[in-house]
């Protein structure tokens, strides 16, 4: 019989995906996510650290003592951006099961309260400032790239959730549609054909937003995020 091939980066995150199922399901879902894991764990060899480093939601101190709680808390972050706020709480919500809420303060900030207990609100801390400050930070490398439009900044903070909760799009399925450019009345052609990017918001969100989740440095995913826009330009 041969050996089992090392575990891919992909094949980490489905078997950490798959062991919190196992821990939290309910009804059927906890009894199939073991058959799935059993199956992933005899075609994978997971001995070997994750090539890519390590899994956000998995590998973060505490975070497999993540548990949920009788009231809301409030995380540490302030937000100044509400979009991004909803983000980092459904993050949180399909990550550990653990909801929460948003306030609005009426002087500009947001916080997010979630439902945990005493213990988990350091783990759920770091989490929340790891997300608020990558969203914030692509979203910005994102409106410097030639072409992209505040019209497409939503379309790509919701490609970065996607994919760093794997939750992308399947195979065949149509990318969202780019919001049309607003033309006024006078403007000549050539400014209102100028080119845009060459990569669809969100291709370079979700692909961002998976190496956010294997917590690679965000310096160093906006560098790649440059880059990729950079060599498509020239394909």
């Amino acid at each position: 019989m041969s050996a089992a091939k090392p575990a891919t980066t992909k094949a980490h995150i489905l078997r950490a995906k798959l062991k919190e199922l196992v821990a939290r399901g309910v009804d059927g879902e906890k009894d199939s996510a073991a058959r799935k894991l059993a199956r992933l764990e005899a075609a994978f060899d997971f001995t070997a650290p994750n090539p890519d480093g390590g899994d956000l939601f998995v590998d973060t101190p505490g975070a497999s003592s993540v548990r949920r709680g009788q009231y809301a808390r409030p995380l540490d972050e302030v937000f100044t951006d509400g979009e991004i706020a909803v983000f980092v709480k459904f993050a949180i919500l399909a990550a550990y099961r653990v909801d929460g809420t948003i306030r609005d303060n009426r002087d500009g900030t947001f916080t997010v309260s979630v439902e945990a207990e005493i213990p988990s609100m350091k783990t759920l801390n770091f989490i929340g400032k790891t997300l608020h400050d990558a969203f914030r930070a692509l979203l910005a490398a994102f409106l410097k790239l030639p072409g992209a439009s505040e019209r497409d900044s939503r379309m790509f903070i919701r490609a970065v959730y996607d994919g760093a909760l794997n939750d992308e799009k399947k195979p065949g399925e149509k990318l969202p549609e780019r919001s049309p450019a607003k033309v006024s009345k006078g403007r000549k052609r050539s400014l209102v054909n100028a080119p845009g990017l060459a990569l669809h918001p969100y291709t370079i969100g979700l692909e961002m937003g998976r190496r956010v989740r294997l917590c690679v440095p965000v310096e160093s995913i906006t560098g790649e995020l440059a880059e990729a826009e950079r060599i498509a330009r020239l394909n």
